[in-house]
């Protein structure tokens, strides 16, 4: 991996999105470049169509120069921020400023980048939603893997991987195995969860993802669960110690349905039952 992008509101600074960012950056000798947002889809909202001699026009909602320039300083000071942050992490930074609709800008850089990395609290709008709208959005239009940054970032010293036998599941752990190869030396756990009532597994695709595990992880276990995912990872989570050394791997939004570890309510529960970075990728 080469290029990681950190997502930011430019007038917002997150420092333990920032620490978190850099730190995997480090781990895989990449670059973390950010994207610093000015968010002017509020100002598209405002805007009016009004009619003048007959004809209709829009009377857009424009920004005085002071009002800009005072938003250029705040994002300005969180730029220099980011870059003090990063020489003292000892990774390369780059900054990015954008003006425009957030979701817009971040599906267009996440085409050339190799992963995002987003705090599931990140919002541009008054919500407290866990992920939020925002980040929902992106976890299901981004074209590169995403990372969701913990609140309180520890090092991540076992990897937990949710495997339904599923093609989106598959793909995930490939993709984490490809993009975050140096963390594939820590041991590995791998939740093998099938639904209740639910097909069995293939066997010939289980000799195979286990021929294919030994290529990539040096300590992995298989710990089988039947129920529901949403249930599983819960409980999991809740009944585990020392959550915070984790990161979770599982399959993702998709473009055109939600996988099946990742239905409306299950990340929240997750990320409310430990705060634990989450990769999770899509085809």
């Amino acid at each position: 991996m080469k290029k990681i992008l950190l997502i930011l509101d430019g007038r917002k600074y997150d420092r333990d999105a920032v620490c978190f960012a850099a730190d995997v950056a480090k781990e895989n000798g990449a670059r973390l470049s950010v994207l610093l947002i000015q968010d002017t889809s509020v100002l598209h909202a405002q805007s009016e169509v009004r009619l003048l001699a007959g004809q209709m026009y829009v009377e857009e909602i424009v920004l005085t120069p002071e009002e800009q320039q005072q938003i250029e300083e705040e994002i300005g000071k969180n730029e220099a921020l980011f870059h003090e942050e990063c020489a003292q992490c000892g990774v390369v930074g780059h900054s990015v400023r954008a003006k425009g609709i957030p979701i817009d800008l971040v599906v267009r850089e996440s085409r050339f980048s190799d992963m995002l990395v987003v705090s599931p609290l990140l919002t541009f709008a008054d919500e407290k939603g866990v992920p939020t709208h925002f980040v929902t959005d992106v976890l299901t239009g981004a074209e590169c893997p995403v990372l969701l940054a913990p609140e309180v970032y520890e090092a991540v010293k076992e990897i937990i991987v949710a495997y339904d036998g599923s093609k989106s599941a598959a793909f995930a752990i490939r993709q984490f195995a490809q993009v975050m190869a140096p963390y594939c030396n820590r041991p590995v756990k791998v939740l093998r969860i099938t639904e209740e009532g639910g097909d069995k597994y293939d066997e010939r695709n289980e000799v195979l993802f286990e021929d294919w595990m030994k290529f990539h992880f040096k300590d992995y276990s298989i710990i089988s669960f039947v129920g529901n995912a949403r249930d599983v990872l819960f409980n999991y989570f809740m009944e585990e110690n020392e959550n915070n050394y984790k990161l979770l791997v599982a399959g993702a939004f998709g473009r055109n349905a939600v996988s099946r570890f990742f239905k409306p309510g299950t990340t929240d529960l997750v990320l409310k039952a430990a705060d634990i970075p989450v990769f999770i990728a899509h085809s």
